[in-house]
């Protein structure tokens, strides 16, 4: 699929995911990721969760890995209160068809201004399915 098809499918994902109805105040943001060095927009993408974590939503890093110059960013960084090094569990998002490489987009959910919601979405490069990366609440 060509990006501009993946950006479209994935924003669509997204949206529907949220079960947006626009109201008074409420407003969204979609952001594709771009390689900071390359301009390149696929990725594969890494998590890193602590293992004993009490947090219902993502806490933890994920980071993504530009497949064109090998590049890599922090697209999320949430931790708990203690500074302390955890424990961890690394996950490498793999879609259903076997392909780790995805086009990646923050979807940020706003209410008057105010951050309610960020969650990351990826659209596998190679059949161009949709799945939530991270959610932060």
């Amino acid at each position: 699929m060509e990006d501009t098809e993946l950006e479209e499918c994935l924003e669509a994902y997204a949206t529907k995911g949220k079960g947006l109805k626009r109201g008074r105040g409420l407003w969204h943001r979609f952001s594709v990721f771009r390689c900071e060095q390359c301009e390149g927009q696929r990725f594969q993408a890494e998590a890193e969760i602590p293992i004993r974590s009490r947090s219902l939503c993502f806490v933890g890093v994920l980071s993504l890995h530009c497949s064109n110059c090998g590049t890599t960013r922090i697209a999320q960084r949430v931790t708990e209160g203690s500074s302390r090094r955890k424990e961890t569990l690394t996950y490498r998002p793999t879609c259903k068809c076997g392909s780790t490489e995805f086009l990646v987009a923050d979807f940020e959910l706003l209410f008057e201004s105010d951050l309610e919601e960020c969650s990351s979405y990826g659209a596998c490069t190679r059949c161009g399915k949709c799945q939530l990366l991270a959610n932060i609440k």
